[in-house]
């Protein structure tokens, strides 16, 4: 009796598999994801952060020498006790080269349909590509009172936020 042998590679054998199984074998898109805070309105609690009114703006510039096209949206954080928070569309924010834009609070809450009032807190999320990496920095301010009429600013805190690598399915 005469054998003769055959060899498979083991991806050639992986790939039966996964046929064999039915398993759907999708690309997937490498992605860098910025999350910036947020905290906007007043607060007339000590709950989520202390009794005051807060605003912020997220700086987005491009770096680059060519247009870059990011897909930003907002999520609102809520208590760890209540259902999670609404999650806005993705839009798409053409940055020329060299040019910043300046996502305030007013610009969040629009995000939103409808657009949420009173006290809001959450994270505006900022995705590019992996070779095109922005230049974020989130500027948050706040004073004593719960309205925007209750004075000067008290404090201001500015962080450089850095990306995280994603894969988007």
């Amino acid at each position: 009796m005469k054998f003769r042998s055959h060899w498979i590679p083991a991806s050639g054998i992986a790939l039966a598999l996964i046929g064999f199984l039915g398993i759907e074998a999708r690309a997937q898109t490498p992605l860098l994801s910025y999350a910036a805070k947020f905290v906007c309105g007043g607060s007339l609690t000590d709950e989520a952060v202390v009794k005051g009114f807060y605003q912020t703006t997220v700086n987005i510039h491009n770096p680059h020498f060519s247009r870059v096209d990011a897909r930003k949206k907002a999520v609102i954080a809520l208590p760890q006790s209540d259902p999670p928070g609404a999650i806005s569309a993705f839009v798409l924010e053409r940055l020329p080269p060299d040019a910043a834009v300046g996502v305030n609070c007013k610009d969040i809450r629009a995000l939103f349909v409808p657009s949420p009032t009173g006290f809001i807190e959450g994270f505006v999320v900022v995705r590019v590509p992996p070779g095109t990496p922005l230049d974020v920095t989130d500027v948050i301010t706040a004073r004593p009172g719960a309205s925007a009429a209750a004075g000067e600013v008290a404090t201001i805190n500015v962080y450089e936020v850095h990306p995280t690598r994603i894969v988007a399915p």
